[in-house]
Parts: C-alpha cells; sequence; structure tokens
C-alpha cells in the first residue's frame, strides 16, 4: 500500500493527535483535493478535529458536497458541518437543499445541523420542509418547545407514520439499531427464531452459511430502503429522551392520539410502533416515570410487536436496559420481577444479560436484594439461582481469588465452583484491563491486551469505559492503545460474547445448575408450574 492510498476511518480518526496550525493547509498543499483518498483522510480528520476551514478549502469541500458521489459526499457534510457549520448551512439553503428520504442518515443529519446553525433567527416554519421529522423535533426542543415549533414537528411525525408496508417485514433478517454518540448504526443479521425448513443442516457449509447470511442482509436492506423512500424514515431512528419528555409534557393529546389501541393493540398501533421505534421507546421511558401504567402497557406492547431492535449498553435490547434507567415504581418493579422470573429465562446467558442490565443502568442494589431474597428462599432453584447470579456481579476491589480444591459432590458443588471460576475471571480481567491502560510500553500492552481478552466476559461493559476516563492520558502511547482497541473491537465483542458459549459450562446450556435447558425448557411449562 502506497501512503496516498493509506485511508483513515472516522472511528480511527478519534484517537489521532489533534491537529495543529498549518496542518490542514499542509495537508491540502501537498495533496490536493481532486485526489479522492486524499479528500476521504482530510475529511475524516476535521470530523474529529475540527478547525474552522479557510475559504479556499471550504469553497472546495462544498463542491464535493453538492457534486460528489454519495460516500464523498457525506464525507464533506459532516467535515463542513464539524468545521463550519453556519457559513455551510446558508450553502445548502441558497442551493435549495432538501432531506430527502432516499438519503443515508449522515446526509440528512449533518445537513439539517448545518441548516439549523444558518437559520438560527429564522422561524422554523420558513425550513421545517426542508428538514427530517426527528432533526425537527429537536430543533424545537432546543429552542424552548413552543406550541407552534412543536406542531410543526408533530405534523412532520404524523406524515412518517402513514405508510402501510410493515406486513412485508422480512422476518428472516433481524434488524438492529445502535446509537454511537451521535450516529445510528442499522445492522441486519440473519434471524437466529426464524423457522428453518432444512432443521438446520442447510448452513453447516460456510459457503453456504455465508450466502445465506449475504441473502437475508441483502432482503433487509432492501426492506429498509423501500421503506424510506415511501416516507417510512424514523423506523431506525433513535429519538431522545428530552424530546420524548417534553411531547409527553406539552402534547398530552398528541402522544394519546400515538397511543389508541393500547388496551387491546391494534394493527394501526402495530403499524405506528414499527415505524418509529425509538420514538415509541422514548415515549416508553418517560411514561414508565410519569404514567406508569400506560407506560408498563407501552412496554409490553413493544416486546411482543417491535421488529426492530434497539440496542444499548453491552449491545442489550433497550427495552431491557429501560426497566433499570427509570426510578422504582410499583409497575417498574413489577416488570423487573417478571425479567427476573425462570419463565423468562431460557439460560444463564439470559440471567447474565440481566444482571449486566441491572449494574450498568443503577439498578444493581435491585439486584443484590433479589438476590439475597433468593439466598434465603426455602426453593431450592431460588438458592441455586442466588448461587449463579452472585457469580455474575462484579468482583469487590478487594476481591481475593479462590481455586478449586477437593473432590466436586453433587450439582450444587459443581455450581458453586463454576461461579467461583467466573468471579475469579472477572477479577483477573479486571487487573488486565487496567494494565493494558496503565502499561508503560507496546510490547507490555499488548501482552496485557491478549490476556485480558482471554479473561473477560459480558460484564466487562459495566467498567471499561469508566477506567478509560479515569486513566485517560494525552500522549502517543495512549493514543496507540485507543488506537489498537478500535481496530480490534471486533476481536473484543466476539471475545465478551463467546465466554458464554465456550466450553462444557457454556451458560446458553445451564440454566441454574441445570443442565441444557434448551432441549426441556418452555415458558408456558414454568409459568404454569408458578416459576
Amino acid at each position: 500500500m502506497t501512503e496516498q492510498d493509506a485511508f483513515i476511518s472516522i472511528t480511527l480518526a478519534e484517537e489521532l493527535r489533534p491537529p495543529e496550525l498549518n496542518t490542514v493547509k499542509d495537508f491540502v498543499h501537498r495533496w490536493g483535493l481532486e485526489n479522492t483518498r486524499a479528500l476521504e483522510v482530510l475529511c475524516s480528520y476535521v470530523i474529529t478535529n475540527p478547525r474552522p476551514l479557510d475559504h479556499e478549502i471550504f469553497d472546495q469541500l462544498v463542491q464535493h458536497a453538492l457534486n460528489s458521489d454519495e460516500d464523498l459526499k457525506t464525507l464533506a457534510f459532516m467535515a463542513l458541518t464539524a468545521c463550519n457549520p453556519k457559513q455551510f448551512g446558508q450553502a445548502l439553503v441558497g442551493a435549495g437543499w432538501k432531506a430527502l428520504p432516499s438519503a443515508n442518515e449522515y446526509l440528512q443529519d449533518f445537513g439539517c445541523k448545518a441548516v439549523f446553525a444558518a437559520s438560527e433567527e429564522r422561524p422554523l416554519a420558513d425550513i421545517s420542509d426542508m428538514v427530517t421529522p426527528w432533526c425537527l423535533l429537536d430543533e424545537a426542543v432546543k429552542r424552548g418547545g413552543s406550541p407552534e415549533d412543536l406542531t410543526l414537528a408533530v405534523q412532520a411525525i404524523d406524515r412518517t407514520l402513514q405508510w402501510d408496508g410493515f406486513s412485508s417485514f422480512p422476518m428472516v433478517a433481524r434488524i438492529s439499531v445502535k446509537s454511537i454518540g451521535t450516529r445510528n448504526s442499522v445492522s441486519v443479521e440473519p434471524n437466529p427464531q426464524a423457522p428453518n425448513e432444512d432443521g438446520g443442516f442447510k448452513y453447516v457449509d460456510p459457503d453456504a452459511r455465508w450466502a445465506h447470511h449475504q441473502a437475508v442482509r441483502e432482503t433487509g436492506e432492501t426492506y429498509l430502503r423501500n421503506a424510506k423512500s415511501a416516507g417510512a424514515v424514523m423506523a431506525t431512528r433513535v429519538v431522545r429522551i428530552e424530546a420524548a419528555r417534553m411531547l409527553v409534557g406539552r402534547c398530552p393529546e398528541v402522544v394519546s392520539r400515538w397511543l389508541e389501541g393500547l388496551g387491546e393493540p391494534t394493527q394501526a398501533l402495530v403499524s405506528r410502533l414499527n415505524l418509529a421505534g425509538g420514538l415509541f421507546l422514548a415515549l416508553c421511558e418517560v411514561l414508565l416515570e410519569t404514567d406508569a401504567i400506560r407506560g408498563a402497557q407501552l412496554w409490553h406492547v413493544l416486546r411482543r410487536h417491535l421488529r426492530i431492535q434497539f440496542v444499548g449498553a453491552g449491545e442489550l435490547d433497550e427495552l431491557l436496559l429501560i426497566l433499570f434507567r427509570v426510578p422504582e415504581n410499583a409497575e417498574v418493579l413489577e416488570l423487573r420481577e417478571q425479567f427476573y422470573s425462570l419463565s423468562q429465562n431460557a439460560s444463564d446467558e439470559s440471567y447474565l444479560d440481566l444482571a449486566l442490565a441491572a449494574v450498568s443502568q443503577g439498578g444493581a442494589p435491585w439486584l443484590e436484594a433479589a438476590i439475597a431474597a433468593d439466598e434465603v428462599a426455602t426453593e431450592p432453584f431460588r438458592r441455586k439461582r442466588a448461587i449463579t447470579l452472585r457469580g455474575f456481579l462484579p468482583p469487590d476491589p478487594l476481591f481475593q481469588a479462590k481455586w478449586r480444591e477437593g473432590l466436586c459432590v453433587g450439582s450444587w458443588d459443581a455450581l458453586r465452583m463454576r461461579t467461583q471460576e467466573m468471579s475469579n475471571r472477572a477479577s483477573q480481567a479486571r487487573y488486565w484491563w487496567k494494565s493494558f491502560l496503565t502499561a508503560p510500553d507496546a510490547l507490555v500492552a499488548f501482552c496485557s491486551w491478549q490476556v485480558f481478552l482471554a479473561c473477560a466476559d459480558k460484564m466487562a461493559w459495566v467498567w471499561m469505559d469508566s477506567d478509560i476516563e479515569f486513566h485517560r492520558a494525552d500522549n502517543e502511547l495512549w493514543r496507540l492503545k485507543m488506537l489498537h482497541m478500535r481496530l480490534n473491537e471486533s476481536a473484543l465483542k466476539s471475545a465478551l460474547n463467546r465466554k458464554s458459549k465456550k466450553g462444557a459450562n457454556a451458560l446458553d446450556r445451564h440454566l441454574v445448575g441445570w443442565d441444557s435447558p434448551d432441549s426441556w425448557f418452555t415458558h408456558d411449562a414454568l409459568t404454569g408450574l408458578g416459576f
């Protein structure tokens, strides 16, 4: 690879050294902006290290923003909005730009942000037809939420809820949305719960499996493209909780209209939920705080009918995370108890997700209380559940590893040993993660990273980011560590997730001491037995 072929992704650019006074000018002077690769590198760099661009560079980037192919146009939009938002917004308004439904979300979001920056003195009504409904709602909230502005936003959202093509949702695909900072990431994967007419044997061959995955992705992506082109532009949008809170507080009649049919979910309501899942998730979170009975109803309907999954911390479903973010009340506690019941958890892996959600979202005291109640219960399965969940909790800083001694006698000993091993491994993972962050040189950092990957499981998501912030430094070695982490993010996620599916003690093959629950577990049977 030659120097001019090098590409810097936006993710990696976040870890590069901030620019000096003439960094951008010197780069443009050397490479120019007619070189596609140079343009990509420059835009990626200034997006994460924004500085006002001089007139000449700004004008050249505007031409790319208005006339290049979609990839270059997207980078130019992001760079210009980051560096010269007001000027770029004026250029877009002058060019008659509009956020088209078929455009990608980066063009929509950054273009709208620039238009708003250039139109601070103008009424929203003057520019409402140029911007997306969710950006219009955010701007209305930012401007104080006047009745006129909120009405404009509500009318724009109403228009997105009219599409009637939801019935064609591809059940073979699992479409998920994750919010990453100010950006959304949409992924399409095969749905593991989709019916398999071949009994699971068709895709044992790697090539056939890859072809199947590609076909499923294309099916899901085609559905999303068609939905957006038809006007269903909010299906994969995350809506900020502040916006939902203002809608509930100042437009209660609108929220009630959107939730018509909640008691006995109608097809119209289900369609609306799936046309703006992020909006209804945010409304659900607010309602669980302010109108808990209706919020709980909406939560159940979303859990049953929402087809596009929204994920958050630890790659967990937002519907689970919400239950531990909102303040406790009778309805929220009842929902948590339902999620805690054996009938809702088909394996220890499911309980690990519950523990991760609780600990990461501020619900650790509730989880500790639930475990403590199980520890003194008369039912054996509850005491085993307490042992299991206790092993999932992050170790205390003063935790001392205990190693297996003697023979393992019976299922109780086996369960205690397995959870003790998890606690030992979690403590080691935290140690090696801190060793990676504080390593004095690249060699020690790399070795620490490798051992960390061998030890860590999903619960590492709870403390990884906080440790990064605590140990953050401004030097070349730190940037090298962060670049290494970014480059190996896929391997990191795979290592954390693999721990729950690896070896004879795989969490997805056990349930509070029982083996292979998937061979006999049924939700209805356990519910009928009171579990």
